[in-house]
C-alpha cells in the first residue's frame, strides 16, 4: 500500500474574495468548498486551517508556521450564461491592495522546504506553476489544465469525492484521485448525439499512477518465525484451501440521477468506485471474535473446519462472515485476519451492477425528502454478497461516513444514507439537470414528479430484472492521457480510469449472466436470494483468495433453458409489442403463444410449441399460465417472500395434487418463474396488480411486508393490519400454507355466520 501521512494537516487557501467554484455551481457553500468534507474532523483525525483573500506574505508565513502536508488552493468562478468557469489563474492580494497572479516563483517560494505531501489546486494552472510546486518536493499536484475552462459542477463533484475518500486514513492521494474520477464519470457524463461524452477532469502530476485499490493493497502480514518471502501458500500448509463462504444476493440501491444513469457505460464507472470503497473498508479490517461453527459445510475439503467471524471495517461497520479451511490456519489469529482481508477484498471486487435486458425500460427517477434530501434518485440493482449488503447498510447509518455520498448513493435497500446534506442534494440536483438532454434550468431541488407523459418504466418499487451485468470496467482502453510536464519530475495523468491490477478480466459490454448461476447455491425454501432475507448460513457459496470474483454454480437445468437465455440475450431485441388481450380475458392458448413468441425474439431461436415448456412439476408439464396469473395478481415477482408460493400459488396450478409429497416447491416455482416468465412480466407491466395498500393507501415507501387476501386478492401491508393474534409475517410468507384473510372479508364471513 502506498505511503500517506498518518494525519492530515490541511491548509485551505482561498486565493480570491469572489465566489468559489462550488458556490457558482449552485450549492451555496461559500465557506470552504470541497474542503468542507473535513469540517467535522478535528484533533487526532485531521487539522484544517482556512485562509481567505490573504496577501502573499501572509500565506507564506502561515505555511511555514503550520507546516501542512496537504494544501488546498481554491480560485474563484465567474458565470458565463449557464456555464460556470474557473478564473484563468490563481491570484492573490498584493502589498498595495491590488490583485496579482501567483507566479511560478511565488509558488516555489511558498512550498520551499515544507515537505508538503500534496497540493490540490481547484483552479486553472499552467505547466510552469505546477513544475515550480513539484520542484520543491511536493509529491502530488492535482490541478486543472489551463487549456480549457473548468465546468464548476464537475469541479465541485470531483473535489467532494476526492476529499471524502481521503477521510479514510488508509486512502492515498492516487486512490482518491482515481475514485473521484470514476464518480465524476458516472454522474457527469452526458449523452450528446447518442454518444457518451465524458466530463472534464483535473490533471495529476505525480510519480505514481492513479489506480483503484485491489488485492495488492492488502498489507502483508508479519508473523514471527515464519518466512513469507515466497508467499503464504508456500509458508503455510493448507493456505490454498482457505475459503470464504459468501452467499450472493441482489441488492437495490437508490442512486442520484435520472434513468440515463442506468446505462452499462456509466454503471461500470460507478461499480468500480463502489468496489474500491469497499476495498478501502476491508483491507485493514479487524477481527472481533472467531467461533467454530457447529456444522462444517459439506463442500469444504476433507479435514477442514469452519469458523464464524465477527469483523469491524475501517469505519466501524460490523459484519459476520464464515471462513472455511484447515484447522492449523483457522486457529492462528493473524492468519485468520489476513485470510479475511484477502478473501473479502476478492469478494468485494466481484460486485457488479445489472442493467435491464433489451426491451425493458430503465426505472423512472423519483424524489423524496427522506432519501438524499430530496434529490432525484433512480433504482439500480447490484449483485454482491450478503456480508457486503450488511456492511453497506451499516455505513448508511453512520452520519460521519461520506463515501456513499461521494458516489451519489442515497439509500441501500431500505436504509437511507444519513450523511447526505441539503448542500449535497443541491449539487446532485444541479448535475442531474445539467446532464439531462434538452433540459431547461430548474431551481435546485424542485424536480417534477414522473407524469403520464414519461416513457414506460420497470415496475415501481424495488426494481428487479433478470438482465445483463454491467461491464466490470468501461469498454475500450484505459483513459490515462499521459503527457509530459516540464520540470514536474514525472508524467501528468488525466482521468484516473485505469484498469484494476489483479482484478478479474474485463467483461464484455453486454454480458448476460443468469441470476441462479451468479449465486453459488440454491437458496433455502422461501428465499429469493434478496439481500433482505437475512444473515448468511454456514453453507453458502465459496470464494477463494486466489480467484477474485469467482462465482461457482451448482445448479443446472435439464432442458438447457439457461444456456438458451444466455445465448439469446446477446442479441438486441426491440421493445416487445403484443396483440394479446388483458390477462383477465386471455385464454391459456393465446397466452402461451404470446409467451413463446416473446421468448423466441428474446433468445433468438425457435421453440417447439408442442414440447413447451419442457419443465415438469409433480409429474405434469409445468402450468405456466396459472403460475403467471397467480404471481401477477399478487404484485409480481419482485415481491419475493411476500408471496406464499407453496400455500397460495401452487394450489391454483394444474400441477397441484392434495396428496403430493414434494419438498422445495417454493424454490422450484420461483426458479421456473424467473427462467420463463420474469422478463415477460416486465414487458407486460399492465399484468401486475397495483401496489397500494388497502389499509393505509401507501406503497413500498411505507413497508415491504406485502401480503394478499386469499378471498379477494386485495393487497395490504401485513404491519398495517391492527388485528391481534395474526402471528408473524413469516407464518404467511414462509409457512406451510397459512392463509391470510383481510379485515373486510373477515367481517363479511362473521356477518354471514350471524
Amino acid at each position: 500500500m502506498a505511503h500517506r501521512p498518518a494525519k492530515w494537516r490541511i491548509l485551505a487557501v482561498f486565493c480570491n474574495a469572489g465566489t468559489s467554484l462550488e458556490a457558482a455551481g449552485g450549492t451555496d457553500r461559500r465557506c470552504c468548498g470541497a474542503i468542507e468534507e473535513f469540517s467535522d474532523l478535528a484533533g487526532a483525525d485531521a487539522e484544517v486551517q482556512i485562509l481567505k483573500d490573504k496577501k502573499v506574505e501572509e500565506v507564506a508565513a502561515q505555511l511555514q508556521a503550520f507546516q501542512p502536508n496537504l494544501v488546498y488552493l481554491c480560485g474563484a468562478s465567474t458565470a458565463e450564461g449557464d456555464t460556470c468557469v474557473a478564473e484563468p489563474q490563481l491570484a492573490s492580494q498584493a502589498s498595495d491592495g491590488s490583485r496579482e497572479s501567483l507566479t511560478p516563483e511565488v509558488l516555489g517560494t511558498w512550498f520551499e522546504g515544507l515537505g508538503t505531501h500534496a497540493v490540490y489546486a481547484d483552479a486553472l494552472c499552467s505547466d510552469e506553476q505546477v513544475a515550480a510546486i513539484r520542484a520543491q518536493g511536493v509529491g502530488h499536484v492535482v490541478f486543472w489544465g489551463a487549456s480549457a475552462a473548468v465546468p464548476a459542477l464537475q469541479a465541485a463533484q470531483f473535489g467532494h469525492a476526492f476529499f471524502a475518500t481521503l477521510r479514510n486514513y488508509s486512502a492515498t492521494i492516487l486512490e482518491a484521485f482515481a475514485l473521484a474520477s470514476h464518480s465524476s464519470q458516472a454522474h457527469c457524463t452526458v449523452l450528446v448525439g447518442g454518444q457518451q461524452q465524458p466530463p472534464a477532469l483535473p490533471l495529476l502530476s505525480s510519480e505514481g499512477k492513479p489506480d483503484l485499490p485491489d488485492n495488492a493493497s492488502v498489507p502483508h502480514p508479519i508473523i514471527e518465525g515464519l518466512d513469507t518471502s515466497e508467499g503464504l501458500e508456500a509458508a503455510v500448509p493448507g493456505w490454498a484451501a482457505v475459503r470464504l463462504l459468501a452467499p450472493h444476493a441482489e441488492l437495490r440501491l437508490l442512486a442520484c440521477g435520472q434513468s440515463l444513469l442506468i446505462d452499462a457505460h456509466r454503471l461500470s464507472f460507478l461499480g468500480q468506485a463502489l468496489r474500491a470503497m469497499l476495498v478501502m473498508e476491508l483491507r485493514l479490517l479487524s477481527v472481533i471474535s472467531c467461533v467454530p461453527c457447529d456444522r462444517v459445510p459439506a463442500h469444504l475439503p476433507p479435514g477442514c473446519m469452519a469458523v464464524r467471524c465477527s469483523i469491524r471495517t475501517h469505519s466501524g461497520a460490523h459484519a459476520t462472515v464464515v471462513l472455511g479451511g484447515p484447522a492449523n490456519v483457522l486457529q492462528d489469529e493473524t492468519l485468520v485476519e489476513h485470510a479475511l482481508r484477502q478473501t473479502l477484498v476478492s469478494d468485494a471486487l466481484s460486485l457488479q451492477f445489472k442493467v435491464p435486458p433489451p426491451g425493458v425500460a430503465a426505472p423512472v427517477a423519483r424524489s423524496s425528502q427522506a432519501v438524499a434530501c430530496g434529490a432525484s434518485v433512480v433504482d439500480a440493482l447490484v449483485v454482491t454478497s450478503v456480508w457486503a449488503v450488511h456492511v453497506l447498510r451499516t455505513l448508511c447509518q453512520d452520519s460521519g461516513f461520506r463515501g456513499l455520498v461521494s458516489l451519489g448513493i442515497g439509500a441501500v435497500g431500505g436504509t437511507t444514507v444519513s450523511a447526505f446534506s441539503a448542500a449535497d442534494s443541491k449539487r446532485y440536483t444541479a448535475i442531474i439537470q445539467a446532464g439531462a438532454p434538452g433540459a431547461t434550468a430548474q431551481a435546485p431541488g424542485l424536480l417534477r414528479s414522473p407524469s403520464a407523459a414519461d416513457p414506460p418504466s420497470a415496475p415501481s418499487g424495488p426494481a428487479s430484472y433478470n438482465g445483463h451485468l454491467a461491464p466490470s470496467r468501461p469498454p475500450g482502453p484505459p483513459h490515462d492521457g499521459q503527457r509530459s510536464s516540464p520540470g514536474a519530475g514525472g508524467p501528468t495523468l488525466v482521468g484516473g480510469s485505469s484498469a484494476l491490477a489483479g482484478e478479474a478480466p474485463p467483461a464484455p459490454a453486454v454480458e448476460p449472466v443468469d441470476e441462479w448461476q451468479r449465486r453459488g447455491s440454491v437458496p433455502a425454501e422461501g428465499s429469493t436470494g434478496n439481500a433482505a432475507n437475512g444473515d448468511a448460513k454456514d453453507g453458502g457459496a465459496t470464494s477463494g483468495a486466489a480467484t477474485p470474483g469467482e462465482a461457482p454454480s451448482n445448479w443446472e437445468t435439464a432442458e438447457g433453458a439457461v444456456e438458451e437465455a444466455v445465448a439469446g440475450a446477446q442479441k438486441p431485441v426491440p421493445v416487445w409489442e403484443s396483440d394479446r388481450p388483458s390477462l383477465s380475458r386471455c385464454s391459456e392458448a393465446v397466452f402461451l403463444k404470446d409467451l413463446v413468441a416473446f421468448l423466441e425474439a428474446r433468445r433468438g431461436r425457435k421453440i417447439d410449441m408442442a414440447n413447451f415448456p419442457e419443465a415438469v412439476l409433480n409429474g405434469a408439464k409445468l402450468d405456466l399460465f396459472n403460475l403467471y396469473k397467480e404471481v401477477c395478481q399478487r404484485g409480481g415477482y419482485r415481491l419475493g417472500n411476500g408471496i406464499n408460493w407453496k400455500g397460495q400459488v401452487f394450489p391454483s396450478m394444474h400441477n397441484f395434487t392434495s396428496s403430493h409429497r414434494m419438498t422445495g416447491v417454493g424454490n422450484a416455482l420461483k426458479r421456473h418463474y424467473q427462467l420463463y416468465l420474469w422478463e415477460y412480466e416486465q414487458a407486460h407491466p399492465g399484468d401486475v396488480t397495483g401496489d397500494s395498500c388497502a389499509i393505509c393507501g401507501g406503497g413500498d415507501e411505507v413497508a415491504a411486508d406485502w401480503i394478499s387476501c386469499d378471498m379477494c386478492d386485495v393487497w395490504v401491508h401485513f404491519s398495517c393490519d391492527p388485528r391481534p393474534y395474526l402471528g408473524s409475517f413469516k407464518d404467511y410468507a414462509k409457512g406451510n400454507g397459512r392463509n391470510y384473510v383481510c379485515i373486510r372479508c373477515n367481517d363479511g364471513k362473521r356477518q354471514k355466520v350471524e
